[in-house]
């Protein structure tokens, strides 16, 4: 952490907490064996060994932040013929891989859920490898939902077991992820601990990723008690091991962590370099975690440099991704850093709301310096605010915090474990040389013999290096033209999606949120998923008195143009619904279809256009339970006691018929308690995926509907969410914007 006058700012220091459970498989990328299990397995019989073998795929796609569809596709299909063959052990291990897949990407529940499930089965069959396998990625989801207490438990039980069977490559990740957990909660000297016993084994090994992974933890470490001349040490020795070894993920992390010594030196420049380098090797690999990271040192860094509304854009992003990876440790320290940038700014009003909010969640995930720099940092906004009492408050709670944590005897005691570990690994290396000595006596004599051999040998040799040296200058050349190239695109790409991020920002803003939503429709859900990074889709919700309205709307086109158009379309009806409260929905569409013809400066006697949406109005009596329903092109469902109920729109689009042409139709029925409604739009049917790569088809889509209909609608969500993934497996790309909108009548 760094401190700027009297005010805390925050960067996200990379604790390397890899996916290496199984680390004796390298990452899919550098495995031989990958191509000839993927050819191998579309000849197997569906038996056991078929099982295993899909098993190995999943287990070894894992590693690679690019496939991780992969760990699910063929985990689940491993998973769907064990319980065919009833194969308990395959079943096991299919839903680890699931589980760990969910983890992956966030879906913490889920991925307990799977855990929990082969845990069982593991215990039951005495697999002793897998149950330990299980503890650890159960401890990994309560590590990043806050939950430290449950993740060590855990993680100790894991640990045990590998201690047990003497899995000697398996204990190092056990170690980290305990050390880890320990630093999370500021507990140096246990920290420390673990990290020099995962460290010693390594070196054991001859495990060169696993030591870069534990220099950079211990790095962190030394960082987090403010000693950087050896923190820069161990970062820069693991720096130099992930290039040896082309470790991409690990320099993502030692560039950042680098980058964050220099920014506590006053070295800004050579700290956003760093952070630049560590976000260009993340956005290579699409490591979200570290891509929000990075954003957020290099909006801190921006910051230090004056230049606010650039630093603002980039702590945005990174709460962005925080949020939708579900990263509460992460998103605490980017709400201190946007409330120090309003503090710098003088909107003390916004830097309070951040710093409150950086405080509570804080506290909920324990998150011990989080806690103490949001208390450093409110003492500071209440004195510039006046407010002494209030002031003195948060910097006695500061105070307090501050000692508890940094302490003279656990600083000792962490000195006094590193001294002991540098002088155990010299006594080692003391008696290696004297072996070696020994042994260079007994080769030196045979060197003697064929150094004549090696004289002639050498001279063949210089004149093969004289000719590739050549050859190689003139592909160096080459290869630094191409990376400038490269490097030009890359600017002039990040420019144009800074921009339509910008964008995107605005359009979410202009829609309603799940709170806003829930305060007309409290049973309800909201599925947005835009097919580029802004969408042609929108949604609309409005109350007056007893009356509750509803649209959702699909218009022409998606990504930039659909995204101008959904905002022209949004502003419109709000306009159109504000002008004429209450009246009914074929009425609402019929001057929407005027007013965007209007605005799209349609004459009368021009050819039709062609642009316009698509959408589906509903208003709900709340006193009567009467609804009333109007459609262009778009449908909608209403589900009762298990049977569906259809009411089709005209088949005409808003802004693409003529003003004059007969007005569109108004739908009545009676809404009775417990019935589900759906208004949608038709991305989700057309996309193109599945084994035989065709659509989902609307007949699929309402079966699928009748299935989730008596589900609450969050879980709904949930649901139709994950089947749209699976429907597009790894191969396929979202074909269209995609939005759906469940609401259920509770009266």
């Amino acid at each position: 952490m760094r401190k700027e006058r009297t005010i805390f700012t925050y960067r996200k220091c990379a604790c390397v907490i890899l996916l290496l459970i199984f680390n004796s498989i390298p990452s899919y990328s550098q495995n031989p064996r990958l191509d000839s299990l993927l050819k191998a397995v579309t000849k197997m019989q569906e038996d056991t060994l078929k099982v295993n073998t899909l098993n190995e795929i999943s287990s070894i796609y894992r590693t690679d932040l690019n496939d991780l569809q992969n760990v699910n596709k063929y985990a689940s299909e491993a998973l769907i013929l064990s319980r065919k063959l009833n194969y308990k052990k395959g079943i096991a291990y299919s839903l680890l891989y699931k589980g760990i897949f969910f983890w992956s990407v966030g879906s913490y529940e889920t991925s307990l859920f799977y855990e929990r499930k082969a845990l069982e089965l593991m215990i039951s069959k005495d697999i002793k490898q897998g149950e330990s396998s299980c503890y650890q990625v159960i401890g990994l989801v309560y590590s990043d939902l806050g939950n430290y207490k449950e993740a060590l438990q855990y993680m100790f039980k894991g640990v045990k077991i590998k201690e047990q069977i003497n899995d000697k490559s398996g204990l190092p990740t056990g170690y980290n992820n305990i050390g880890n957990v320990f630093l999370y909660q500021a507990n140096f000297t246990e920290a420390l601990k673990y990290h020099l016993k995962a460290l010693k084994i390594r070196e054991e090994l001859g495990n060169k990723m696993g030591i870069a992974m534990s220099y950079n933890n211990i790095g962190l470490l030394f960082y987090r008690q403010n000693r950087l001349v050896e923190a820069l040490m161990y970062n820069q020795k693991a720096l130099a091991l992930e290039h040896q070894i082309n470790d991409l993920p690990g320099q993502g992390y030692s560039y950042n962590n680098i980058g964050n010594i220099y920014f506590d030196q006053g070295k800004t420049q050579e700290a956003l370099d760093y952070y630049l380098k560590s976000l260009s090797v993340r956005e290579l690999i699409n490591d979200k975690l570290g891509m929000s990271t990075s954003y957020n040192n290099i909006g801190t860094t921006y910051q230090k440099l004056k230049q606010m509304d650039l630093a603002l854009v980039y702590q945005l992003k990174a709460i962005k991704i925080y949020k939708e990876i579900g990263n509460k440790r992460g998103l605490t320290e980017t709400f201190g850093g946007v409330g120090n940038l309003y503090e710098e700014k003088k909107d003390l009003k916004a830097a309070e709301k951040y710093y409150s909010s950086m405080l509570d969640l804080a506290k909920e995930i324990n998150f011990l310096e989080g806690e103490r720099d949001a208390y450093k940092n409110l003492a500071s906004i209440y004195k510039k605010q006046k407010q002494f009492e209030k002031s003195l408050e948060y910097s006695t709670s500061f105070n307090k915090l501050k000692d508890s944590i940094l302490n003279t005897e656990n600083f000792k005691q962490v000195a006094e474990l590193n001294t002991r570990y540098e002088t155990d690994k010299k006594e080692k290396e003391i008696q290696l040389l004297v072996k070696d000595k020994q042994l260079n006596m007994k080769i030196i004599k045979q060197q003697q013999l064929v150094r004549l051999g090696l004289i002639v040998g050498l001279v063949l040799l210089l004149i093969s290096i004289v000719s590739i040296y050549k050859r190689y200058r003139f592909k160096q050349k080459a290869n630094l033209l191409l990376e400038q190239q490269k490097k030009e695109i890359q600017e002039k790409n990040l420019v144009i999606t800074d921009s339509i991020d910008y964008a995107k920002t605005i359009q979410e803003a202009i829609l309603p949120t799940s709170k806003a939503i829930q305060t007309v429709f409290l049973q309800s859900f909201i599925l947005y998923k835009p097919k580029a990074i802004v969408s042609g889709d929108f949604y609309w919700i409005n109350k007056e008195n007893n009356i509750l309205q509803c649209a959702i709307a699909d218009c022409t086109g998606h990504g930039v143009p659909g995204a101008f158009m959904s905002m022209l379309g949004y502003n419109v009806l709000e306009n159109v619904t504000k002008k004429k409260p209450n009246i009914e929905p074929s009425s609402i569409l019929d001057d929407l279809n005027i007013e965007i013809i209007r605005s799209l400066n349609k004459q009368e006697g021009e050819n039709i256009i062609k642009h316009g949406m698509d959408i589906s109005f509903i208003s709900i009596d709340t006193n009567t339970n009467l609804l009333q329903y109007a459609g262009a092109h778009n449908s909608i469902y209403i589900i009762r006691e298990g049977e569906l109920i259809e009411y089709k729109g005209n088949k005409k689009g808003i802004g693409m018929i003529d003003k004059n042409i007969i007005s569109f139709t108004n739908h009545t029925t009676t809404l009775k308690k417990g019935d589900m409604i759906y208004l949608f739009t038709d991305g989700f049917p057309d996309q193109i995926g599945g084994p035989n790569r065709k659509k989902f088809y609307y007949g699929a889509f309402k079966k699928l509907l009748i299935s989730l209909s008596t589900l609450d609608p969050e879980i709904q969500q949930r649901k139709l969410n994950e089947t749209h993934i699976e429907w597009l497996g790894n191969k396929m790309d979202q074909t269209d914007d995609i939005l759906i909108m469940g609401i259920r009548i509770d009266s």
